[in-house]
């Protein structure tokens, strides 16, 4: 259960980055906004990150759910067994 709660933090710090990179890209990846802005990074790049900290905050946010779920089943198996 505490690799759960664990992985539950580490999904909800991965998530909240996540919509800090997308507030970023909103901000100066647009059409007309990135050509006046100048904005030296590389936007393309900026999207794939995004999406790979989507993707990683998904997985850990899963196995978060599969740990907690164990971890209770076998609580409620050990009390059984008293």
């Amino acid at each position: 259960m505490v690799i759960g709660l664990f992985l539950i933090l580490g999904a909800i710090g991965g998530h909240s980055e996540s919509r800090e990179l997308q507030e970023k890209h909103d901000t100066f990846c647009g059409e007309i906004m990135e050509t006046f802005l100048d904005w030296d990074g590389n936007c393309e790049e900026l999207r794939s990150h995004i999406n790979a900290v989507e993707i990683l905050s998904t997985i850990l946010g899963g196995s978060s759910i599969f740990f907690l779920l164990s971890g209770r089943v076998e609580v409620k198996n050990s009390k059984k067994r008293r």
